[in-house]
């Protein structure tokens, strides 16, 4: 199995367990605080859906041989989408979660294989290929359905995505140390790889350490 494979198999994965918890969310429970600072459960889902839609746009954009933004109009104009779509009722969010994900995931079937190697461009304004974007959405995915805070949380995190994230923030906790550091402190090392990972992500802390340095 490819990498893109694997990254689409366990982005697929992590749709179904984000849209199972939502269906067991007590619509009144959604304007509760979420595990965000400042953000509701409803902020979270809204978050998601903008993510998917923002995606997908690389895909339509990559038909035309063009470079696809993810937020056009930028952080504040994303910020507000988000800040619109967690006001709405409870049944309008969850057919948004529902239907951005069938409609992101629609747009990776019909992809060609030139199409993966094309390129869209990130609210930071870096470009990432589609295939990397598809990994990125699975982080978005597992990481927030734990930040609702409703009985999913980083301990529950799947293996597979705990792998690759490890990998990838160990080259960049290398890329941001004096030379000659090649792995995590001893505290951070002996952790199982999902608390590990968890304090990577400012999803846990670690006494003498704090949380860790977040993406």
């Amino acid at each position: 199995m490819s990498v893109l494979d694997r990254y689409v198999e366990g982005c697929a994965a992590a749709h179904q367990t984000l849209l199972g918890l939502v269906d067991s969310i007590e619509p009144e429970s959604v304007r509760e605080p979420s595990l965000l600072p400042h953000w509701s459960r409803a902020h979270v889902l809204s978050h998601l859906a903008r993510n998917a839609e923002g995606l997908r746009r690389f895909f339509v954009a990559a038909e035309d041989g063009l470079v696809g933004e993810q937020y056009p109009g930028g952080r504040t104009k994303r910020d507000a989408d988000i800040d619109d779509g967690a006001q709405r009722d409870f049944s309008v969010i969850v057919s948004e979660v529902r239907t951005s994900i069938w409609n992101l995931e629609g747009a990776w079937a019909r992809a060609s294989a030139e199409m993966w190697a094309s390129k869209g461009r990130l609210l930071t304004g870096a470009e990432v290929t589609l295939e990397e974007s598809v990994f990125r959405r699975w982080r978005e995915v597992v990481v927030h359905t734990s930040d609702l805070g409703y009985g999913y949380a980083w301990k529950d995190w799947p293996k597979d995505y705990v792998r690759f994230e490890l990998d990838r923030q160990l080259m960049a906790w290398r890329a941001s140390q004096p030379m000659g550091v090649k792995d995590f402190p001893d505290q951070v090392r002996m952790l199982p790889d999902a608390e590990r990972l968890a304090w990577l992500l400012q999803r846990t802390s670690i006494d003498g350490l704090g949380q860790g340095p977040g993406i």
